[in-house]
């Protein structure tokens, strides 16, 4: 199996909401959520992204608190970080001012609310955007924080993965020709899944090399799941 990233119809839509969102108007808010269920390729998307475009690309963690998101994102955009919260939200604020750039924060799910309120007052100080992106669950809970979600320039949600998403991965990344029967048997078994529909996938074709087949079949399925 090739790694080779392949630009699905969620990718699609987060490039769309990205790029949109970066090269908004100024005085437009600038703030976006992408949302979805687990396994839909969220983070692997964000994380292609920041390495492309320049942008910062933080995982939030449950034991977060304002400070130690400060701390990250100050390494990240090459500031050192001093041991005053209000120094070190001034020098965060300082550095996305001198070079506005994208800034996405995965996992939002996670933190405590203060450090999401956080990233609303570096939003407003500095009018850099910022994209969050969380799982399921992730919309009610930022809902209930109106001044943040009043703010969200975008939302997009990351849907389950299509035939045609699979067709385009399978003649990316595998190095046997993937018959059609199999890859709706997979998408069936995953329920939309696109991480279990790799390791389906590259299960089937390790069984595929094994027993020579000069193509991946449905055949297989039971065997590699």
């Amino acid at each position: 199996m090739k790694n080779v990233f392949v630009e699905t119809a969620n990718v699609k839509a987060f490039l769309a909401t990205a790029t949109s969102l970066e090269s908004r108007e100024a005085g437009v808010p600038g703030l976006a959520l992408v949302h979805g269920n687990r396994g839909l390729g969220k983070t692997r998307t964000a994380i292609w992204y920041a390495a492309g475009a320049d942008a910062v690309y933080l995982r939030a963690k449950s034991v977060w608190s304002p400070s130690w998101l400060l701390e990250e994102l100050a390494v990240e955009l090459g500031v050192t970080p001093r041991k005053r919260k209000r120094d070190l939200f001034e020098d965060v604020a300082n550095a996305l001012k001198e070079r506005p750039r994208l800034t996405i924060v995965d996992e939002v799910n996670l933190p405590q609310t203060a450090c999401l309120e956080c990233l609303r007052d570096l939003h407003d100080v500095t009018d850099s955007p910022f994209l969050l992106i969380g799982h399921e669950g992730v919309v009610p809970r930022l809902k209930r924080l109106g001044p943040l979600f009043d703010r969200f320039l975008y939302i997009t949600e990351f849907k389950a993965l299509t035939l045609a998403d699979l067709r385009a991965f399978a003649a990316s990344c595998l190095d046997l020709p993937a018959e059609d029967a199999a890859l709706e048997k997979v998408l069936a078994a995953v329920s939309g899944n696109f991480r279990k529909a790799i390791v389906a996938l590259k299960g089937m074709e390790g069984a595929a090399r094994a027993n020579r087949h000069k193509s991946i079949g449905p055949e297989l399925f039971r065997r590699a799941a």
